[in-house]
């Protein structure tokens, strides 16, 4: 009787550990691990699964003593009317000002006069004036090729 006995908790462990015990298979195998004559025939491992699991089953939630309540969670909406609506304002300044930096920091110039960089595209072609002294030498050079030619 004591060896088929071994050999349905042996059973009963081995579907247990692959999830496929049935509701019925777990509370027989509970029932024959609380009989004494088998728990010692167990595997360490085993009996400390069990041991813990049991423990844990049998906590409770303790009773609050006479005269203290206890304290649960505030819902999320009386925590919001505790936050002030300043907050909200704050942080919506706080993410229009660093919009406005990024876009400072991430856009590109047009071109750069004197080492300077020039976001309008005006500005940029009001400084053409500096390229005047070239129309210069670009007369020259039309002078020097009618020179070539009439000799």
């Amino acid at each position: 009787m004591k060896k088929e006995r071994k050999e349905r908790i042996d059973e009963l462990l081995e579907r247990y550990f692959e999830a496929r015990a049935t509701e019925a298979e777990e509370s027989e195998l509970r029932g024959l691990l609380h009989d004494g004559e088998s728990v010692d025939e167990l595997p360490a491992e085993v009996r400390l699964l069990f041991g813990g699991l049991e423990a844990l089953s049998a906590e409770r939630m303790p009773e609050p003593a006479a005269g203290r309540q206890i304290l649960r969670p505030a819902p999320v909406r009386t925590l919001m009317r505790r936050i002030s609506p300043w907050w909200g304002v704050a942080a919506a300044a706080v993410v229009a000002v660093g919009v406005f930096l990024c876009a400072g920091w991430l856009r590109e110039p047009y071109c750069y006069i004197d080492g300077r960089p020039v976001y309008d595209r005006e500005v940029a072609m009001q400084a053409t004036a500096y390229f005047d002294a070239f129309a210069t030498l670009g007369s020259s050079e039309r002078m020097v090729e009618d020179l070539m030619e009439t000799l």
